[in-house]
This record gives C-alpha cells, sequence and structure tokens, in this order.
C-alpha cells in the first residue's frame, strides 16, 4: 500500500536519542499509513546500525546511508525517497506525541489541506516551552490568510519557522522546485518554509501539542564562532527578500523585523558570551558594534 505521509528523520551521531525518536514514530496509531525514512548523513557512532536493525524489523521503515552533507542535504534526501502524498520532518533527538498522526491523517482525509501544522513543546535548559498558535482551528484557512496573517506571524515569531511541527503537501514542493538550502549556518528551515508558503492555497491548524523538540547544544550555532552577527544580519536581508511573495509593504516588512533584529543581537550577544573564548567574545563584540548596519537597529 502507498503510504499517505512519508515521515523524513536525518540521522547524525544520534545515538543518544534515536531510539526514542524512531518509537514515537513506529508506535502512533495508523503508521501502517506511513513510511518513516532514515538518512544517516554518515554517522560515526552506532546510529547507522541502529537505523538498519528498524528497517530489517519494519517494512515501511526504509534506511539511507550517505556521505556526511548536512541536514538540509539528508532531508532533500528524504524528499526524494519519499512515496508519500505528504512530508513530515522529525529531528532525530526529538519525539512525537502519542496520537498526533492519527490526527493528522483524519485531517487530510477530511479537507486535503495542502500544509498542517500542530503545537510543540520547546525544551531549555531549566524549563519546557509550551508553543499555542493563535490560529483558528480545525478549519481550512486560505491563501489570504497565509500570505496576510501567516505572514504577518512569522516576521515578530519564530515559533513557525521550523519544518519539523508541520505536514507538507509533497505536490507543492516538487512542483515548485522547493528545497532546503545546504551550507546555510542558520535560518534553512524558514526560508523553506516561506518558499512552501508562497506557493501554497490553504493550511489547517490543530491545537495540540504533537512534537517535543529537545534543547541541544551540539549545532553550530552553539560553537564558538565570531561571526554571530553577520549571519543575523544575512538573515535580514533574505528574509526582507523573500517577503516580496506576500501582502505586506516592504517599509513594513523592513520595520518589524528590524525590532526582531535588535531582540536577536541582544540574545547573541549572550549566546557569545557562553560558548566562546574572552578573545573570540570580545572579537563578536568589535564585529557588531563596527558594522553600519547593527548600528542602526
Amino acid at each position: 500500500m502507498k503510504p499517505i505521509i512519508s515521515v523524513i528523520v536525518p540521522v547524525y551521531n544520534a545515538k543518544e536519542y534515536l531510539r526514542e525518536c524512531i518509537d514515537s514514530i513506529i508506535t502512533q496509531r495508523c503508521f501502517e499509513q506511513a513510511e518513516l525514512i532514515l538518512v544517516d548523513d554518515g554517522s560515526t557512532d552506532v546510529s547507522g546500525a541502529i537505523c538498519s536493525m528498524y528497517s530489517e524489523r519494519f517494512p515501511n521503515v526504509i534506511y539511507h546511508r550517505q556521505e556526511n552533507a548536512g541536514v538540509s542535504a539528508a532531508r532533500n534526501k528524504g524528499i526524494e525517497l519519499s512515496r508519500g502524498e505528504y512530508i513530515f520532518f522529525v529531528d532525530s533527538d526529538d519525539f512525537l506525541y502519542k496520537g498526533i498522526l492519527s490526527k493528522i491523517l483524519q485531517a487530510i482525509s477530511s479537507d486535503n489541506p495542502e500544509m498542517l501544522i500542530f503545537d510543540f513543546v520547546h525544551e531549555y535548559s531549566d524549563f519546557n516551552n509550551f508553543i499555542k498558535y493563535p490560529f483558528e482551528p480545525y478549519k481550512l484557512l486560505g491563501s489570504d490568510f497565509i500570505k496576510k496573517d501567516i505572514a504577518e506571524f512569522m516576521l515578530v515569531d519564530s515559533a513557525m519557522n521550523s519544518v519539523w511541527n508541520k505536514v507538507m503537501k509533497k505536490e507543492v514542493i516538487t512542483e515548485n522546485g522547493i528545497k532546503l538550502a545546504h551550507g546555510m549556518k542558520y535560518g534553512e528551515d524558514k526560508l523553506f518554509v516561506l518558499d512552501f508558503l508562497a506557493a501554497c492555497s490553504n493550511i489547517y491548524y490543530i491545537p495540540e501539542n504533537g512534537y517535543f523538540y529537545r534543547y541541544v547544544t551540539s549545532g553550530a550555532i552553539h560553537r564558538e564562532r565570531s561571526d554571530y552577527f553577520y549571519t543575523l544580519l544575512e538573515d535580514y536581508d533574505y528574509t526582507v527578500d523573500f517577503y516580496k511573495n506576500f501582502s505586506l509593504e516592504k517599509s513594513y516588512v523592513e520595520k518589524r523585523y528590524s525590532e526582531r533584529l535588535a531582540q536577536q543581537i541582544t540574545g547573541y550577544i549572550g549566546l557569545a558570551y557562553q560558548n566562546c573564548s574572552k578573545s573570540v567574545f570580545i572579537k563578536t563584540l568589535h564585529n557588531a558594534f563596527n558594522d553600519e548596519k547593527i548600528r542602526s537597529v
């Protein structure tokens, strides 16, 4: 039977949480209507063996190994390998809450949306943040809502940026040539979501926690670097440019996103202080306060 949903999990040295992630997917009610694609991006630990074990036990679990090329390349390969009508990304250190897959399938069968979104829990080092969206629930929301309300929400709140609490129709992805960008230090998820929303005609919101996002500090954003602020400025430039696809004036987009940029700069000072040596931290501040664009925020 052809799967309705292809769940794509990029895997890289994920042995600590990988079994929990996979088990949260394969134990979902109605998993027989889905397939799980595990894309091993050149792991050097036992992650590959774990993935292989599950693929041998379950006919709808597919294991693919490739040379290390990054999470975006792994997700793009998953799309390429997928047979489902919908794409659902899950990160290997996160997990799904019980029952979310059946609720997604129910919404698909009744309303045939091009994108589904649902609430999630964001783990931090000392607390969990429960993310709830201010959208009308259990209803197909049209393109006017996407181009105005969703677009404006994403300008001021990052809670819609990630790919992993959404289910997206594969046809929209393939027909519009939407891919995750390789080699970006920050924001590849948001670009993919914005690209999809620009081509999407409707969206469906399930107001329930379906996903647990685990806070880990192994990503590039947490490593010792002196280019934190240049990363933010790149994000600012391409975000403002992408908003030409939506129904908001450029001047309004620039004003609202500048306000968010100021908040991010403050946060990045703390991030650099926590993750950098004293010399790199001083260099980071020097880069920030000598950049004309940052000084203008």
